[in-house]
């Protein structure tokens, strides 16, 4: 949706939570700083993540808003900060931009976004301003209710970036 509506992107498959969730983070900054020294005109960094909802009894939960009728999964923002001992200068600029995100989100679609999450981590989110890491729904979520949120995301931050 980005490369449609003329915003340049790359995008990384890569798995950094392989081996282990543990230095995921690290590996993904490793991940980041690569594909920004091959594209140094990167601007923005989303780091797309899907949310683990699970009951003891081991139960997936799904968060769903209806957007036009049809189920469509929830997202969430993550904001790091530097209270976790980290540099990370411009979290509060990240934060300004991600609260407009948000509150543009629930504008266009009612029920979208679940609250964001600030925390005293920086999860890679000082490399470029307006970092964020995006929750798409939970690993309760079918990929139709993901995917039909994730463009609707994509259309937004368009919109957004080009005006």
């Amino acid at each position: 949706v980005l490369n449609q509506r003329g915003i340049k992107t790359v995008h990384s498959d890569t798995l950094n939570d392989s081996p282990a969730y543990s230095g995921s983070y690290n590996r993904a900054l490793e991940d980041i700083t690569a594909y920004i020294k091959e594209y140094p005109s990167v601007k923005l960094v989303i780091d797309v993540h899907r949310d683990a909802i699970t009951a003891s009894d081991g139960t997936k939960y799904k968060t769903v808003a209806q957007i036009d009728g049809a189920d469509t999964a929830q997202l969430m923002l993550v904001c790091g900060t530097d209270a976790g001992g980290l540099t990370h200068d411009s979290w509060q600029d990240n934060l300004s931009f991600q609260l407009k995100i948000q509150k543009e989100m629930n504008t266009r679609y009612p029920g979208i976004m679940r609250p964001l999450d600030i925390r005293a981590a920086r999860f890679n989110q000082h490399v470029t301003p307006g970092s964020m890491i995006l929750e798409v729904g939970t690993s309760g979520n079918t990929l139709e209710e993901a995917l039909s949120s994730a463009r609707l995301f994509a259309e937004t931050l368009a919109d957004m970036l080009l005006n």
